[in-house]
């Protein structure tokens, strides 16, 4: 929680330079936008499936996104 009475906190922010957390999720949802290379996807699926497709991805060693994009660019999502 920030507090506005901290000057330290304030004082090393300033020096530094550092960001929020807030600031760089910001900076890197604009950074995705202008690069127009992905899209985002926001969707909700059977709790079922979802705990299969985080097994797939943990057994595999790749990202949830990565095994979508994998099974739907191989054709074999829709057998």
């Amino acid at each position: 929680m920030k507090d506005d009475a901290d000057a330290f906190t304030q004082e090393l922010r300033l020096k530094f330079g550092a960001k929020s957390n807030s600031e760089r999720q910001r900076e890197y949802r604009r950074r995705q936008l202008e690069s127009n290379l992905t899209q985002r996807l926001d969707l909700r699926i059977d709790a079922g499936v979802y705990k299969q497709l985080n097994e797939l991805a943990q057994r595999k060693g790749l990202t949830k996104r990565e095994i979508l994009e994998q099974l739907i660019k191989s054709g074999r999502a829709c057998k």
